[in-house]
């Protein structure tokens, strides 16, 4: 199963009916947020899905429920963890530290962000995308997949 397509599975039930039997595709844009000097190790927003207490409406006019986001964050943690480059590259680096930042969690860590989502840690092994990560000529990234939309 690819990183996209486990990714995609857990968030099927959270997109808006699409009557088609694959899924339809789709990506969720990811900022970096930081990056070592050396494009080593970079830190992103996998998912933002509130800010400031609003429901994020993502740029396909999707919105994604926390609990759905957080079965997809596990589901991604446990099957793939792999980092490519727009979804054709592959094997790139792996995801090794990533954390859903509800507002539960949040309220236990004594900690308000003023948004909740996914973020995760990446390691970069292919040595051209650290050179590419370093220059900051990579500001975002995306996670993608396919998955049925559910009205929500």
């Amino acid at each position: 199963m690819s990183s996209s397509h486990a990714f995609g599975q857990a968030l099927d039930r959270t997109r808006r009916e699409s009557g088609e039997s694959t899924g339809r595709a789709w990506s969720l844009p990811a900022r970096v947020a930081k990056a070592s000097p050396s494009g080593k190790e970079l830190w992103a927003w996998a998912s933002v899905v509130e800010a400031d207490g609003l429901p994020v409406v993502d740029s396909q006019d999707d919105v994604i429920d926390v609990a759905e986001l957080e079965k997809a964050a596990d589901t991604f943690m446990t099957q793939s963890r792999d980092v490519g480059l727009m979804h054709e590259t592959t094997g790139m680096g792996r995801v090794v530290q990533s954390l859903v930042f509800t507002r539960e969690l949040q309220e236990a860590l004594g900690i308000h962000l003023g948004k909740v989502g996914w973020l995760v840690k990446l390691a970069i092994t292919d040595p051209g995308m650290q050179r590419r990560v370093a220059s900051g000529e990579i500001r975002a990234l995306s996670i993608g997949g396919r998955g049925q939309r559910v009205e929500i």
